[in-house]
């Protein structure tokens, strides 16, 4: 059932945003996501924040995110 078995099925890009200090889901899951993402030759980017909760609570990290979702849906919304 975890999308990391169906990487190579993905049409879309991906962006994985996780905090280290994520007390409810491991930030190896996304790093994990994001090393079979790029095994399947498909298009993900991954941003780990040190100090990042599971719902970024620190406001640098939460803009910062912002910004790069922003960035990333800019890039990939034709």
């Amino acid at each position: 059932m975890s999308p990391l078995n169906h990487a190579a099925e993905f049409q879309a890009p991906v962006l994985l945003i996780h905090g280290k200090v994520d007390t409810r889901v491991d930030y190896f899951e996304s790093e994990d996501m994001y090393k079979a993402l790029k095994a399947a030759s498909k298009k993900a980017d991954l941003k780990i924040y040190d100090y990042g909760t599971h719902f970024l609570n620190d406001a640098i990290n939460r803009k910062d995110a912002m910004t790069l979702i922003a960035k990333f849906l800019d890039e990939n919304l034709h």
